[in-house]
This record gives C-alpha cells, sequence and structure tokens, in this order.
C-alpha cells in the first residue's frame, strides 16, 4: 500500500515536471544577438583558451573555452540578452547560426 502510494507520487511529480520542461523548452527565443565579427572574435578565443589551457594542462581553462565557441556558434549569447545588447544591428546580418 505504501509503496503504491509513493509510486503514484512519483509518477504525478515526473508528469508534472516533464510538462514544465516542454513547456520552458517552448517558451525559449534565441534570436541572434552575436554578429558575424563578434562571432568570429568568440570562436578564435574559445580556440585559444583550448590551446593555451592544452598546452598548460589547465584543464578548467580547456573547459572554459567551449563556451565562447558555441554562444559563437549558435551567434545566441544570454549574458547579451541579459545586458540588452545586440550585435546583429540590421536584418541583412539576421542569418542562421551554424547549427540550426
Amino acid at each position: 500500500m505504501i509503496v503504491q502510494i509513493i509510486a503514484r507520487s512519483f509518477q504525478n511529480n515526473f508528469l508534472q515536471v516533464s510538462r514544465m520542461t516542454v513547456k520552458g523548452i517552448n517558451e525559449i527565443k534565441m534570436e541572434c544577438n552575436v554578429g558575424l565579427t563578434e562571432q568570429k572574435v568568440r570562436v578564435l578565443a574559445g580556440l585559444a583558451m583550448i590551446g593555451v589551457g592544452a598546452y598548460y594542462k589547465i584543464k578548467a581553462l580547456s573547459a572554459i573555452g567551449v563556451i565562447p565557441i558555441l554562444t559563437g556558434m549558435l551567434r545566441y549569447c544570454p549574458v547579451n540578452q541579459a545586458l540588452g545588447y545586440n550585435g546583429c544591428a540590421s536584418e541583412e546580418h539576421r542569418v542562421k547560426s551554424a547549427i540550426l
């Protein structure tokens, strides 16, 4: 009896979490806020960080170097959005990211 109550509670909580996750994913809007020049600088800076981290055997620097590469490839940066900065000034620069 107790096992059934725990199982039902777990099932209900799991369904609520999965609904919230799907709803959260649908509400995320990733508009371009990283310009083309900034994109290139981010990718090169990320590669440099990974290279320096690998040369000096600093794993944390290598791991952090992935972040600018991803933001450059996606052309979306949550920090830029929080600051209200938009590097995509005009519609002609608003192209899709390399991944999407």
